[in-house]
């Protein structure tokens, strides 16, 4: 991230106008490059729901869940929030 950083700051001129944890940067049309959008997705879903508080037994509960393509609504609620 810390290279986006630069490169976007470099791209916009001189001074650094990229600041982290309070700059937004928007990629419109990002659908347009596949790459792009890989890049900007580095989670896999468990990975996801770890960052998320959602534990280890309950992501085990959700694999058993979905291997039987049934999830109880509490369940499914819990992943949602």
């Amino acid at each position: 991230m810390d290279d986006l950083i630069i490169m976007m700051s470099a791209l916009l001129g001189n001074e650094p106008v990229v600041v982290p944890h309070e700059t937004i940067i928007i990629l419109g049309e990002i659908q347009d490059c596949p790459k792009a959008r890989t890049a900007m997705k580095p989670l896999n879903f468990e990975e996801f729901l770890w960052a998320n508080g959602i534990g280890e037994h309950v992501i085990h509960t959700l694999k058993k869940c979905l291997e039987n393509a049934t999830v109880p609504e509490a369940l499914h609620n819990k992943c949602r929030s």
